[in-house]
């Protein structure tokens, strides 16, 4: 598959979704922001949309040879996703000006959802470990109330 069938099925996707009334980025904080499961850094872009249109559990995404550096195994019969990103390579410049000319390269990779997986881990609330901490360390603790329609604070009645 090459980069415009690519974008072009996520376009496809989306107009498919928005057809059939449902806005395909909105979803519930109960599932989370798509990221890699290695660096924790989240998904960007077209890879966000293609990624938070999925339906999985877990928002966790890691290519193959990420699962077997981690020792886990792919679930039979899974199929991963595909994602796009940019890198940037050097190469000896044939001008005397420039010593490296550096080329854009556009890569393509399959992500598997970390639920695909053996490393999967069943939890009710996924944990952002920074936010946990920072209510961990305040003096008076809000109280905190479950909600799967949205997160808030409520300073009328002092709880997020």
């Amino acid at each position: 598959m090459n980069k415009n069938e690519f974008l072009n099925g996520i376009t496809m996707s989306i107009i498919d979704r928005l057809s059939n009334g449902t806005l395909p980025w909105r979803r519930s904080w109960k599932t989370g922001v798509p990221a890699n499961f290695i660096s924790k850094r989240a998904y960007s872009g077209i890879n966000f949309i293609s990624l938070i249109m999925k339906d999985y559990p877990s928002p966790y995404y890691l290519t193959f040879l990420q699962c077997k550096e981690k020792n886990g195994i792919i679930n039979k019969g899974s199929s991963g996703c595909l994602v796009i990103y940019w890198e940037v390579k050097e190469f000896p410049s044939t001008s005397d000006e420039e010593k490296l000319k550096r080329i854009p390269i556009v890569r393509m990779s399959y992500v598997l959802n970390l639920s695909q997986t053996s490393l999967h881990e069943e939890r009710s609330t996924p944990v952002i470990l920074s936010c946990e901490e920072l209510i961990e360390k305040m003096p008076l603790k809000p109280v905190i109330k479950h909600n799967i329609r949205g997160c808030y604070y409520s300073p009328v009645e002092d709880y997020i």
